[in-house]
């Protein structure tokens, strides 16, 4: 759909949900809404970067939990709340560079290599948490994900931070060239002298560092880890970059359109739970939202040619 159509869509939903329930245009539920977009807003940016290049990344909801995971343990042994933010931003990074590694040394689809890692990964967190929550974090650590930094939510800043970075690489870089160029047609951008294996590595990665960096968020906000984190999160991430109007097909998008995604993504969610639709109906309603964003995408594709 595009930043654009986002822009567009924004109003609508404002008026649509407010009307339902005036609560969703009061200050609290705003600083809610902007909450729950940073995590997956910050899972889009690095998503963003895997899907140019034309691959997928399902494991980054099991990244969340497993990060997280990592992240309280760190906390636990007292090792300070920077360094377990850094320790899970590098537990999602891990496994990123290992679903790139398969990817591209095996000549594996990124789709089957994430499903993979989706249920191994999930499986890891069970494993180290027995099944149960870590709680009694420091309350310390509670500024990363519910804090404020001139009013506006810490995480809020940090999904800015990661999206100016997105942004520069994607727009400045040889790499970002790259990464438009594997998605476009992979051959030719072969052909041309990209090492393509390396772009598509270096995208996985990426999104394994963001899902690392969202777990580790929830977990100061939430002042614990618990296995079940995450769940289901790789179709909220996934919906926002093709409806910010990133190509299926890689090659075509950009990341502030996967922004505007995740806050239309976060604002349907608020908006259905304040209307007190049941999840199972939210469900129903995002699988829709992914569908129709896909076929509008297909569409654009005939379109142009």
């Amino acid at each position: 759909m595009g930043s654009y159509g986002m822009i567009i869509l924004f109003i609508p939903l404002i008026v649509f949900f407010a009307i339902l329930n005036p609560t969703f245009i009061s200050v609290p539920n705003i600083i809610n809404i902007s909450r729950q977009s940073a995590v997956i807003g910050i899972m889009a940016a690095g998503m963003t970067f895997v899907i140019l290049s034309a691959n997928i990344d399902l494991s980054v909801g099991s990244i969340v939990a497993f990060s997280g995971v990592i992240t309280a343990f760190t906390l636990k042994a007292g090792l300070g709340g920077g360094l377990a933010i850094i320790f899970g931003i590098l537990a999602g990074g891990a496994v990123g560079y290992v679903n790139g590694k398969i990817t591209t040394k095996f000549n594996i689809p990124s789709f089957i290599v994430t499903l993979g890692t989706m249920y191994t990964v999930r499986g890891v967190a069970y494993l180290l948490l027995g099944g149960r929550p870590i709680w009694g974090l420091p309350k310390t650590f509670n500024f990363l994900g519910g804090g404020f930094v001139l009013g506006i939510p810490t995480q809020v800043w940090i999904l800015v931070l990661v999206f100016l970075v997105g942004w520069f690489i994607l727009k400045k870089t040889a790499m970002g060239r790259h990464t438009y160029a594997t998605g476009d047609n992979c051959e030719a951008a072969r052909l041309s002298g990209v090492d393509y294996k390396k772009i598509i590595l270096w995208g996985l990665l990426i999104s394994g560092l963001c899902a690392g960096l969202a777990g580790s968020i929830m977990v100061s906000r939430l002042s614990s880890a618990q296995p079940l984190a995450g769940k289901e999160y790789e179709m909220k991430v996934i919906a926002s970059v093709v409806l910010g109007g990133t190509s299926f097909s890689g090659g075509r998008g950009e990341i502030i359109g996967s922004l505007m995604g995740a806050l239309v993504i976060g604002m349907i969610a608020n908006g259905l739970n304040l209307a007190r639709v049941t999840p199972y109906w939210q469900m129903v309603f995002l699988g829709l939202i992914l569908i129709i964003a896909v076929i509008f995408d297909k569409y654009r594709q005939i379109k142009k040619a």
